[in-house]
């Protein structure tokens, strides 16, 4: 694992935004400005989150939908796998009211 500080030093250095990187040209720029500072790195992590609303009534459901991929900077060669979460709230009529 390397520090947030450095992979920010590297991109900003190798001025790169994440989503270049998949990039082989962008991955060598990158690479090497880690390389410099003793940080060498096989893998590239790319996580990604959405959420949707669902609403009815005085109730909404929240789904959110994070996806994570691998990426072997040698090989290009990834793996991706997400997972779901949802999440529920409900309001009473009587949380409503005014007093």
């Amino acid at each position: 694992m390397i520090s947030r500080r450095y992979v920010e030093a590297a991109m900003a250095e190798s001025r790169c935004r994440p989503e270049l990187l998949v990039l082989p040209d962008r991955q060598r720029q990158f690479q090497a400005a880690l390389e410099r500072v003793d940080q060498p790195f096989d893998y590239l992590l790319f996580a990604s989150i959405t959420s949707g609303t669902t609403p009815s009534n005085l109730d909404y459901q929240r789904d959110y939908l994070l996806t994570l991929e691998l990426l072997n900077i040698h090989t290009g060669e990834s793996i991706k796998e997400s997972a779901e979460v949802r999440k529920g709230y409900h309001k009473s009529i009587l949380g409503r009211l005014k007093y």
